[in-house]
Order: structure tokens, then C-alpha cells, then sequence
């Protein structure tokens, strides 16, 4: 090693001597190089470096693990150990000899997941940040040839996070050694990346200055010349620039901010008197504000939508920017031919070469096979909504649709065209060294989206009508798990037919690129087709074609290139156009299937037979199994890419054949195809294609995933509040799509309660902490004394439970015709027996259909489809069904036979049922419009079927006498006052420094003495005033003065504090409550204030003349169970001049019969031709429920349809408010109403 030293021209140097032929380190450096000191281990080399230039001391690892799994392990342990001698800011590198997944490794066989968790468990343990790579992927080769050949990422670099904010543009280089089977490791420090132009973005901490909308309403209300289009380009310029200088005038980096507040208080440590103190509270004011602008700041880099400011996560928000800067990152792709890029120029260009490319389009074939039979299905009434003048509520709506966070724009402004788009490369791997594993993300301008969103909206309201039903997806009612559970009984049907002499199969396309294909030509043929106007056509055509592109490359716009083909991913539009074109491969398939050139396939007698399901560019294709079929498919396929543009990818599509299909026969199939792989399990959409008899493994990917997610290192820096809403948004969210299909092994589901749990309550040192509660308990909802997460089992129940409703009450959808043939053709769901053979889908959703029976009505509308004896529809009966016994000769079957003239008949009624049947069936409002019968959902707030329909109370904070039960350490006796045991109650409540505190707060809870002996008696006390006025601040407070009590004991407990004045405890939580307050203040005003104006413009008095104004009165008479109903009509101020009584049968419900009155009102008012009315109510619950059209009570929504219906037989009608004392007249009308048996009318003079 002396001779390599000198060879290379090395000063230093320390070497760790290999044992047996096997490791063996050295560290070389030149005396320029700073070293403090060495360490050494078997297999580490550890350096103090000191680098003057940055002014800080660090820590250099070099390391070889060893080959061996067991004893790499002890490595880890033993680096675990050490690291804690090497302070905050370190970097370890060398040959771990071990990777992190299979995408690190390339040749050989695969490994299990569970292989690679003691490498990953080592990298998240010790939160390190890997350095990434510019160059090849793989760092070792064994240099076996042909099939023999492996190649790993063995060799790479980690840092500390602490190291990394120092030498954020570390870059490590792949350099290939001839001489060594690893690679080369270059690690740069000093990376000089050149003087870049800074982008323009709008910084959300400028909404907190008041003076920024003054800013931008001069710089906006300049006068402009030139076209509409041209004035706002120029105004949002103006607006950029305005802001821009504004911006100068105040300091922006809330780093350098905080700093300076930290020295101007330590420099006033030292003076005294008053005028100190109060520049002191001031500063910390400001401090507090910078860090929150800081914290800002940095989410708004960090792009996390799931995750608010507020939450002390500043940390979390600056290790993800610093991580996807590291991910996105391109320093080197390797080209078709093998070679390297070797500058950003040249990666540049190498990009801009392959897309344009890509765009540029190809000669389109002959169309008219492609066009021939599909439908003209856009009438010109479609045309003409398509067509009609913008409304500003459109504008508005597309606006607000856009997530705020969002530059608003490719780089906040516009450029030189409102169309012309920058393409930002998102890796599809990590460490991508080629194009084909990046997606392009277009990244439109605001007003151009502003105008695709519009056309997009208007065009998915005519999709229905020129979409077949084969495809799923943006298809307003349709969903992607129609197709899961379609595609799944009919691979299910593959999987099981073993008999028969035709075999099926079922062909899985892959498209290569499909938006960057579309040819432009086609798009158009494709719509004119349709029944499109040509208007509409050019306006479509002008977003698509006048389209140019540069690309962003690590942060700089560069490159220009000018399509002739292809629609834009993150374009609003494309996903829409994208299904008008896959109409021609669908129209393609229906035709070889109408001459019998490709057989559908069918799974039931009365099923309906499926050529083809789509979603987006998700095929998958079903027919007979034989090299006739197979050459027609392919020709298929030929036409369709020939006229559109589109590719079909043979390496990634796949084959899967019945069990009848001969292995010689799956072959020739098979070469038919273009050598596509027959395989027997898969993934469609994400999900398997056939579930086998090992659930735990099919569905081990979910466990995968969310582990993957919850184990990276930076979500250590997470507040609680933020580790809540990473189960809750994250976490709990990522198996929500498998659940919603299949139910998941309760097995895995605990694994997964388990992996969320130990997360929830950390670790340390590599352990688990002790769960202070349990996972049962937290997942109780807030208001039941839990944190509101989810019970995976439950949750996923009713997840299947929302598909089984959506059976029941869509019976048109594909899915829902598929499996009613197949499971249920001459019954109802709910009465159906689960066959032997039935599918592992069906079985999950049977196993969900009582929970959904059991919630599940029938709301009347004109009786024709629903059973008397069978049926749930008599509200308020168990169950819902009649109580009465069926006599043999009863002949009845339907409701409708117990209805005449829109109207109960009453004396059949009360003949054949008992007295409470009777009673409650006469109660149930009949639609006047004579709808069918529907399901209602009476758990929900509107009718349909939903999924979803504190800490301290689990005894879960760690009080002495909870630790000293729970793991005998300790005195459980109160450190404060030292008179009890440290119970959660002694500590919140009855301690003598709470009371003390409690004495003092602004708010007292009288008669609560009784209850502060259990802690959660206390607390379900004090909940109860949230329904009294002001009673959610003041349990708000209460919270915080609970919280500012618990920090006061752990600073004194842990950190051995001063006890603090009981005072300052509360000056803090009330200082902290205020805060949240001005939040949500801020947070729902734009809200309130437009809620504020909706009921004063409600509210207003109809007193112009011909506006009729409509009074109801009601009076109940409960023991006759009738009510009465007063009516006036007024016009302007002319006073009352028309009225009537009327008697009807009470339902039981003041509300209902409100809701009734109000009907039976419009009915009267229609006969007097009245053209505009104004319908004033009492009861705000009604006005509610016909404004948003969401009940909860099955016979009220009856009612409330009614009223909506009847509401269009003028002109204008409007609901509002109105005082009792305006209703006097109708209020008398009403009582005498009583005492009639037919309506009377009265005119007043």
C-alpha cells in the first residue's frame, strides 16, 4: 500500500490489514486535507475532517461489510453504537455488499422482500440520506458472460441530515474500473453547477403581508391596448414584475430572519429594566413568526399535499425538498446506442432529440375501417350546451378546481405563448439512466387550463352518450373497480373452465407512450364521426395543435420543440380525448365481433358477452383461444395503430388461457401474438388478476407498500400531530383501493394495525416503545374518547359494502348486469345464496351484504317494485318489514295495489294489516310524480350509502402511577406536591399546583367538582356544553390550559425546571388558543362571509309587486293524528287576499308534516297560475334540506322531491325564512282547519 500511496501521489495514509484474503480498508489524503484524527474497526476507517471553508468539523466512515447476512447484521449494530462518536454531521461510503430491492440488481434470481429489511431497517435506524448516483446503476459485476452475468448496486454513500444541509450538492459518480469487478465511487463536494436564471414562483408567506393586494390591484388595473388575451398576458406580467420589486423591500429568507432575531436576544440577555423586557417579548414574537414563515416556506418547496403548516414540521418539509431535488436530478442518460451523456448540454439536447421524436408524427393509415360504425351520437342539443357562451360560474368553477398550492403557471407567469408548455421529467425509478424510465408531467399555463378545464367539463357532461360501457374510466357514475370486479369473474370463468372444446383467453395490451401518440388526424376524424360540430372540433383542435414544448432540466427551462402529434399528460383535456380515440379500437373489436371474427366471451346463460374492457389505455381483451381468433386480434391491433398512432408493447403484454387450452396450443397462440408471455397470475390495474388460495402472499404487497412509506427515515421528524395525519392520509389511505374489492386476511389486517401502531408510539435505539393504550382504543372516534383511526377490518367492510350498494341502486352499469346474471337473476342481492363455485369477489361482497341490508330501505315512490312481505319499507318497523301475519287468501304482492290515485287506501289498509302497521304505512309520503321505487340509506345525511356513517382518556399519558403499574419503575407518588399518587386525574385536575392554575383560568366549570375523580367523566361533562353558545371555544381553551399543565410537570419532571407561576401557564395557553383561533379565522372567512350573504339575499322580503308570497301556518292534533294547514297568499303590499284550510293525516313527524303543508301549498298556488312565488318557511331545517337536497329521513326525502318537482312549474320560485308572528293569518287558517273534513278556500277583502 506504501507503493500505491506514492503512485498516486498521496501524503497520508491508515490501513486496515485484510483478514484471510478477505476486506482490508485504506484511507489515503494530501496534507491540504484537514484530519483531526482516525479511528479504526475490522471493517471501518472512521476520519475527523475539518473543513475551514464551511467552518465546521465532520466525520468520515469508510466502510466493507461483510458478505456474510448474520454477521453484516452485527455491523450494523456495532456502526449503531459508534455513530454516537461521531456527532450530528457524518457520511459513511464504501461496499455495504448488500441492496435494498431487487431494482438495485440485474441478472440472477430475485430476492424476497423480507431479504432486504436489515439493510433497510440500518439505513431508516440511523437516518441516513442515500447520496444518489450520476452514471451506470449497478457498481458490481461478477463478469460471468451471457446468461451468467449479475450485476448489483453493492457500493454507494450515505449522509447524515445534519450533513447534508451543509453539502447539499454532494454528487457521486458511477466510473467504471477495468482492473476491479466494482466500480469506481467519485464523490464531489463542491459541485459547480453554474450561475442559473431563478425561476419566478409566488411565495405563500406574502399573503400574510396586508399590503400585497394593493400591490397587485395596481399593477392589474393598468390600462392595456391590444386583444383580450393580450391584455391579460400583459397584466399577470405586470403583476409579476410589481411583485417582484415589492418583494425587495423586506427580508424574504426566514433563515438569515430567525438568525438575526437570535443575536439581537442574546445581546439583550445581558441589560436590564422594563424597556428590555418589553423589546424582549417583542423579539420572541417575532421569532415565533419567523419560525412559522420558515415552516411555511418550506412545505410550499416540499409540494406534500397531505400535510399543513402549523405543526412544527419544519424539518420533515426540508428533508423531503432536499430528497426529490436528489431524485430529480439528471447529470448523466445513457443514449439508444449505449454511450453516455457527459454534460448537461448534452443531456439537454439528447432530450429534446428524443421527444421530438416522439411528437413527430408518423403517415396515418386509411380510416375508414376504424370509422366505419361508430354511432352519430352528439345531437345537436348536445352541440349547442357544448357551444354556448362561458358563464363566469364556469370560470370561477375551473379556477377553483385548481389546487392553490400550485404555481399558477409553468414557472409562476406566462411565457411566450398562453400554449406553450414546459415538460418536467419525473422519475419512474429510483436513479433513473435512461428516458424510458422517466414520465413527462406537462405543466400547463393558468389560463390556458383555465380554458381546457371549461371545454373538459363541458365535454364529460356528453361522454355518457358517445363512450361504450366497456370502458370505465372518467365516465361521470363509472368507477376503475367496475372493472376489477368484471375483470375478475371473468378471469375467475378462465381460471376454473377445465372442460369444453373451446378455450378462451384473456389478452392483456400493454400501449407504449399512449397520450404522446394520438395522432392529431385521427382525434379529429374520431369527433367529426361523433356528431361534434366543426365549431367545436376547431376549438379543441387549436388547444391541441398550437401546443410547443421546453423541457425543465434541473430547474432551468430549456430546449424547444414543436409537436405534430401527441395530447399532453397534465393537460385537463387529454384524458377525455384520449377516450374519444380509444372509441375507434373499440369500435374495431365490436365489428370482428359482429362478424363472428372474434367471439366474446360469456360467464352466464343471461349474462352479456365481453369482447373488451378499457380503462384509459388499460385493455384487456377476451375471445376464443385458437390461431384464427389470435390472427384477427392482431390485425385488429395492426389498423388501429396504423390510424391512431398508438403502439402496442409486446414485451409487457401477457396472455393468461383457460385451463383447456392445450400447452401446444398456447404456444402458437403465443408467436401469433408477437411472442406475448402466457402467464397464470398477474396484475390488472393494480391489483391481482386471480386471487389463489394463499391470500396472505397475493396480498403481501399492501403490507410491502405502507411499510416501505412508513419506514423512511425523515418521517421521524414528524410532530404527533403530523405522525396523525400520516396514518390518517397516508397510511390508512394506501389500501383503501384493494379493500374496496376484496376483503383482506384478518391476519394481515393486524399485521398492518400492528406496523401503524409501533409507528404511532416510535422507537428507540432499534426498539419498539411501550403502547401506553391500545390500537383498539385509539381507533374510537374523537368524540368516544379515540384518535378517529381506522379499524381495517370494519373499514374494509364497508368498503365492500359501498360496491353491493351500488349494485342495488345502479342496475344499467356493466358490472352490475354481469354479476346480477351470474349470482342473482330471479332475486334480490339480499335473498341470494353464495354458490360453491362463485368467485373470491363475490364471496367478499356477500360477506358485506348484510351490514348494507341492515341499513338498507325501500323508499316509495309509485309501490310497482316493491314487495309487500318481503321488502324493508315500513320506516320505524324492525327491519323495516311488516309485523303483520299473511293470511292464505291474501292476495296482495306490491305496494302499488295498496295505493289509488296518487293516495293510500286507507280502508285496504287498516283490512289487512294490524293497527301499527297500518298507522305507519298511512304515515309514508307517496311521490307525486309517480318515480319508481328506490333504496334509501338510513344511516346517511342525504339517503345514500357512505363509508363513513383524546389521548389522555385511554389512560395513555405516561403519569408515574401508570408506569409504576404498568413496568414497576419508579415512585408513583406526585413530584410536584408530593400529597398522592400521580393518577392522570391527580396530575390534570386535583394536583395542588392545577387547582392553583385552574383557580386562575378565564373560564370555570361550575359543578364539575363530583367528576374530577375520573378523569373521562370530567371530560364527557365538559363536552356537552359544545352545543350552548361559545361552548367550542371554551372546551377549545380548556384543551390548552389541560396541555400547558401536562409541558409545566414534564419540564419540571424530565428536564428539572423552576416550577412554573401558575399565571404564565395561563398566559401561555391562552396565547396559543388565540393563535389557532386567528387561523381558523383566517382560514374560513372567505367562507363566512359568502354564507353571510347567501341568507341575507334568502332572507330579503319579497315586497316587489308580482312576486306572490305564499304563508304556511301548521297546528298538530296528535291524538286524532291529523294536522292542519293554513295557507295565505300576499302581493306586494296589497296584503292578504286569498287563502285556504286544509286538513290531512299527521306522520307522526312535526317535520315531515311541515315538509307536507309546504307541498300541498305549492299545489294550491299552481292553480292559481301564478308565474313567480316566494314560499316562506318557519323551520330552517326544511329551508336546508331543500336548498342542498341531502335528508337523512326517508319519508322527508320523498317529500323534498316533491317540492323540487313542483318548484318548475314557475317561473321563479324561492324558499326563504320568515318570523312566526308574519304567519298569524295562516297560523289561525290552520287551527281551523282542523275541525273540516274538506278543504275550504277563503278570499279576504
Amino acid at each position: 500500500m506504501e507503493k500505491v500511496k506514492n503512485i498516486l501521489r498521496f501524503d497520508e495514509m491508515v490501513v486496515v490489514e485484510a483478514m484471510n484474503k478477505a476486506g482490508g480498508l485504506a484511507l489515503l489524503w494530501k496534507d491540504e486535507v484537514k484530519i483531526i484524527e482516525v479511528l479504526r474497526t475490522a471493517f471501518t476507517i472512521e476520519a475527523h475532517v475539518e473543513d475551514p471553508e464551511v467552518n465546521i468539523n465532520w466525520w468520515f466512515v469508510g466502510i466493507y461489510a461483510s458478505c456474510d447476512d448474520q454477521f453484516r447484521k452485527q455491523q450494523w449494530e456495532v456502526i449503531e453504537r459508534r455513530k454516537r462518536l461521531w456527532g450530528e454531521k457524518w457520511m459513511i461510503a464504501g461496499d455495504f455488499n448488500d441492496i435494498v430491492s431487487n431494482e438495485e440488481k440485474w441478472g440472477g434470481n430475485s430476492r424476497q422482500e423480507s431479504n432486504f429489511q436489515d439493510f433497510k431497517q440500518f439505513i431508516n435506524g440511523n437516518q441516513l440520506m442515500d447520496i444518489g448516483f450520476v452514471g451506470h446503476p449497478w457498481t458490481w459485476c461478477n463478469n460471468w458472460d451471457q446468461e451468467g452475468e449479475i450485476k448489483q448496486r453493492l457500493d454507494r454513500g450515505f449522509c447524515s441530515y445534519s450533513w447534508s444541509k451543509v453539502y447539499e450538492k454532494i454528487q457521486c459518480t458511477h466510473i467504471d474500473s477495468y482492473a476491479s469487478d466494482h466500480s469506481i465511487l467519485l464523490f464531489d463536494t463542491k459541485m459547480n453547477l453554474g450561475k442559473r436564471k431563478k425561476r419566478f414562483y409566488f411565495d405563500k408567506r406574502w399573503l400574510k403581508r396586508e399590503d400585497i393586494g394593493e400591490v397587485i390591484k395596481s399593477a392589474w388595473e393598468q390600462e392595456m391596448d391590444g386583444s383580450r388575451m393580450f391584455q391579460v398576458v400583459k397584466k399577470l406580467k405586470n403583476c409579476r414584475v410589481a411583485l417582484l420589486q415589492w418583494r425587495n423591500n423586506f427580508q424574504a429568507n426566514a433563515r438569515v430572519k430567525t438568525e438575526q432575531i437570535k443575536n439581537q436576544l442574546s445581546d439583550l440577555k445581558s441589560s436590564l429594566g422594563s424597556t428590555s423586557k418589553d423589546c424582549k417579548d417583542s423579539l420572541k414574537k417575532q421569532l415565533k413568526e419567523a419560525y412559522k414563515e420558515e415552516e411555511l416556506y418550506w412545505l410550499q418547496k416540499s409540494r406534500i399535499q397531505w400535510l399543513r403548516e402549523g405543526d412544527k414540521n419544519t424539518k420533515f418539509f426540508h428533508a423531503s425538498v432536499q430528497g426529490r431535488r436528489r431524485r430529480n436530478r439528471l447529470n448523466k442518460l445513457q443514449r439508444e446506442d449505449g454511450t453516455w451523456t457527459e454534460s448537461e448540454h448534452a443531456v439537454s439536447k439528447e432530450i429534446a432529440e428524443y421527444y421530438r421524436n416522439l411528437f413527430n408524427s408518423n403517415d396515418v393509415g386509411d380510416l375508414t375501417e376504424v370509422l366505419d360504425g361508430i354511432p352519430h351520437t352528439i345531437t345537436d342539443e348536445l352541440n349547442g350546451n357544448l357551444m354556448k357562451p362561458v358563464l363566469e360560474e364556469e370560470i370561477k368553477a375551473a379556477i377553483f378546481s385548481m389546487n392553490p398550492d400550485k404555481s399558477p403557471g409553468v414557472d409562476g407567469h406566462l411565457l411566450k405563448s398562453v400554449n406553450h408548455t414546459v415538460i418536467t421529467l419525473i422519475p419512474k425509478v429510483l436513479n433513473p439512466t435512461s428516458l424510458n424510465q422517466l414520465r413527462p408531467i406537462s405543466l400547463c399555463t393558468t389560463i390556458y387550463k383555465v380554458i381546457a378545464k371549461i371545454l373538459a367539463n363541458r365535454l364529460k357532461g356528453v361522454l355518457h352518450c358517445c363512450i361504450c360501457k366497456n370502458q370505465s374510466t372518467f365516465i361521470p357514475g363509472r368507477q376503475i373497480i367496475d372493472n376489477i370486479l368484471v375483470s375478475h369473474e371473468y378471469l375467475h370463468y378462465l381460471n376454473n373452465k377445465r372442460q369444453g372444446k373451446d378455450g378462451f383467453m384473456a389478452v392483456k395490451l400493454d400501449m407504449s407512450k399512449a397520450y404522446d401518440r394520438v395522432e392529431w388526424s385521427f382525434l379529429e376524424a374520431i369527433m367529426q364521426k361523433m356528431g361534434f360540430q366543426y365549431r367545436w372540433i376547431n376549438w379543441i383542435m387549436e388547444c391541441v395543435r398550437n401546443v410547443s414544448y421546453s423541457f425543465n432540466i434541473n430547474g432551468e427551462v430549456k430546449e424547444y420543440v414543436i409537436p405534430t402529434r401527441g395530447i399532453r399528460q397534465g393537460d385537463p383535456l387529454s384524458p377525455y380525448l384520449f377516450l374519444l380515440c380509444s372509441e375507434g379500437f373499440s369500435n374495431l373489436i365490436r365489428q370482428a365481433a359482429q362478424t363472428r371474427k372474434i367471439s366474446g366471451m360469456k360467464i352466464s346463460r343471461q349474462g352479456p358477452s365481453i369482447t373488451h374492457l378499457f380503462f384509459a389505455d388499460d385493455s384487456l381483451i377476451f375471445c376464443k383461444a385458437n390461431k384464427d381468433q389470435a390472427t384477427e386480434l392482431m390485425r385488429v391491433l395492426q389498423v388501429y395503430a396504423k390510424g391512431s398512432g398508438q403502439l402496442i408493447n409486446l414485451d409487457k403484454s401477457s396472455i393468461l388461457f383457460s385451463k383447456n387450452v392445450r400447452l401446444n396450443l398456447k404456444h402458437e397462440i403465443c408467436q401469433v401474438m408477437g411472442n406475448m408471455q402466457s402467464v397464470t397470475q398477474g396484475k390488472y390495474l393494480g391489483l391481482p388478476m386471480v386471487v389463489s388460495r394463499s391470500k396472505q402472499q397475493i396480498f403481501g404487497f399492501v403490507k410491502s407498500n405502507i411499510q416501505q412509506r412508513m419506514s423512511k427515515w425523515k418521517n421521524r421528524f414528524l410532530s404527533t400531530a403530523g405522525k396523525e395525519i400520516m396514518l390518517k392520509s397516508v397510511a390508512l389511505a394506501m389500501p383503501t383501493y384493494t379493500m374496496s374489492c376484496f376483503r383482506l386476511p384478518s391476519r394481515l389486517c393486524k399485521e398492518l394495525s400492528s406496523l401503524m401502531s409501533n409507528y404511532w408510539w416510535g422507537e428507540a435505539n432499534g426498539k419498539n416503545k411501550v403502547h401506553w393504550c391500545s390500537w383498539r382504543k385509539l381507533t374510537r372516534s374523537k368524540n368516544m374518547g379515540g384518535l378517529g383511526f381506522k379499524d381495517l377490518m370494519a373499514f374494509n367492510a364497508a368498503l365492500l359494502g359501498k360496491q353491493v350498494w351500488r349494485l342495488i341502486t345502479q342496475p344499467n352499469l356493466l358490472v352490475s348486469q354481469v354479476l346480477k346474471a351470474k349470482y342473482f337473476p330471479r332475486t334480490s342481492i339480499f335473498r341470494c345464496k353464495v354458490p360453491n363455485t362463485a368467485s373470491w369477489i363475490w364471496r367478499n361482497l356477500m360477506g358485506a351484504r348484510e351490514l348494507v341490508e341492515q341499513g338498507t330501505r325501500r323508499r316509495i315512490g309509485n309501490g310497482n317494485n316493491t314487495n309487500i312481505w318481503d321488502d324493508c319499507w315500513i320506516p320505524g318497523n324492525i327491519n323495516g318489514k311488516v309485523t303483520t301475519r299473511r293470511h292464505m287468501d291474501n292476495g296482495l304482492q306490491k305496494v302499488h295495489e295498496l295505493i289509488c290515485q296518487k293516495s293510500w287506501n286507507t280502508n285496504l289498509v287498516f283490512k289487512n294489516f294490524n293497527r301499527q302497521d297500518a298507522e305507519r304505512i298511512l304515515a309514508i309520503p307517496i311521490s307525486l310524480p309517480g318515480k319508481e321505487d328506490s333504496h334509501f340509506w338510513i344511516y346517511g345525511t342525504d339517503g345514500n350509502y357512505t363509508v363513513n356513517s383524546g389521548k389522555c382518556l385511554n389512560d395513555a399519558l405516561l403519569v408515574r402511577d401508570l408506569i409504576q403499574g404498568r413496568i414497576k419503575v419508579g415512585d408513583p407518588i406526585c413530584n410536584r406536591c408530593g400529597e398522592d399518587r400521580e393518577t392522570l386525574e391527580h396530575t390534570l385536575l386535583n394536583c395542588r399546583e392545577a387547582k392553583l392554575i385552574w383557580k386562575l383560568a378565564p373560564i370555570q366549570w361550575e359543578g364539575m367538582m363530583e367528576q374530577q375523580g375520573n378523569f373521562r367523566n370530567w371530560w364527557t361533562s365538559i363536552s356537552e356544553a359544545r352545543n350552548r353558545p361559545e361552548g367550542g371555544q371554551h372546551i377549545s381553551l380548556s384543551v390548552h390550559i389541560l396541555w400547558q399543565i401536562w409541558k409545566a410537570r414534564n419540564e419540571e419532571e424530565f428536564n428539572g425546571k423552576k416550577k412554573k407561576q401558575p399565571w404564565k401557564t395561563i398566559q401561555k395557553a391562552h396565547q396559543e388558543w388565540l393563535e389557532m383561533v386567528e387561523l381558523d379565522t383566517k382560514e374560513s372567512r372567505m367562507s363566512t362571509d359568502e354564507t353571510i350573504a347567501l341568507q341575507q339575499h334568502s332572507s330579503q322580503s319579497a315586497s316587489e309587486y308580482g312576486i306572490l308570497e305564499v304563508r304556511i301556518g301548521v297546528t298538530s292534533d296528535i291524538s286524532n293524528h291529523a294536522f292542519g294547514i293554513g295557507i295565505s297568499l300576499n302581493q306586494g303590499d296589497q296584503g292578504p287576499h286569498r287563502g285556504w284550510a286544509l286538513r290531512a293525516r299527521s306522520s307522526g313527524s312535526i317535520l315531515v308534516d311541515e315538509a307536507i303543508a309546504l307541498k300541498l301549498a305549492m299545489c294550491k298556488t299552481a292553480t292559481t297560475q301564478a308565474r313567480e312565488v316566494q314560499l316562506q318557511v318557519q323551520n330552517p331545517q326544511i329551508l336546508n334540506n331543500i336548498r342542498t337536497n341531502r335528508v337523512s329521513e326517508i319519508r322527508l326525502a320523498t317529500v323534498v322531491d316533491d317540492i323540487l318537482q313542483l318548484s318548475q312549474l314557475f317561473h321563479m320560485c324561492s324558499f326563504c325564512l320568515v318570523r312566526k308572528d308574519k304567519t298569524q293569518l295562516s297560523y289561525k287558517l290552520s287551527i281551523h282547519a282542523l275541525g273540516i273534513i274538506f278543504d275550504e278556500e277563503h278570499w279576504f277583502p
